[in-house]
């Protein structure tokens, strides 16, 4: 159900973005470790995440995606 703030947040700026917290992201790449991710995003190999709050951050599920087809592509394993 949306709330008619985020319908107003929605119309001002786009839809809204479906966000991938850590453990998310480690079911996202099969279970991956913590630091491999994260040694994977100060590397470059993999989408930086975004600041949510003072210690909060997430990853848009649409970075991910493109990520993962960009690796399929290219016909790279990870």
């Amino acid at each position: 159900m949306k709330y008619e703030s985020d319908i107003n947040v929605e119309a001002q700026n786009g839809p809204l973005l479906d966000l991938y917290c850590i453990q998310q992201v480690r079911r996202f790449l099969g279970g991956k470790s913590r630091s491999t991710i994260y040694r994977w995003v100060s590397e470059g190999r993999f989408p930086k995440p975004v600041k949510l709050g003072a210690n909060s951050i997430a990853w848009p599920i649409e970075e991910l995606i493109a990520w993962r087809d960009s690796l399929i592509q290219e016909g790279q394993l990870v």
